[in-house]
């Protein structure tokens, strides 16, 4: 339990990453998990992203920026699920901050 809560103890650092979104699903778990996340979708074209859950999504259009904080939640975010439409790609660069 002591190993659960301290992975959840925010340490201020940046964990920046490049996905490579395309027409199927991908995602990744992020451990320690996320506080905060900055996403920018450089295009070229639209992705829908899901946090913590891939059912439950929103479209971020090329050049489009997004910030989510998790600051004071009971969930951090552990995943992000990213993917775009038929033959369709794009490229996110996202960092977190734990």
């Amino acid at each position: 339990v002591s190993a659960y809560y301290s992975s959840q103890l925010f340490q201020g650092k940046n964990d920046p990453r490049v996905l490579k979104a395309k027409d199927e699903i991908q995602w990744i778990f992020l451990n320690p998990p996320w506080v905060n996340a900055f996403i920018i979708n450089k295009g070229p074209n639209n992705v829908l992203i899901g946090l913590n859950q891939r059912d439950n999504l929103f479209v971020m259009e090329p050049g489009g920026t997004r910030t989510v904080t998790r600051t004071g939640a009971e969930e951090r975010i552990h995943a992000i699920f990213y993917y775009c439409n038929p033959h369709e790609t794009a490229i996110l660069d996202v960092t977190g901050t734990y």
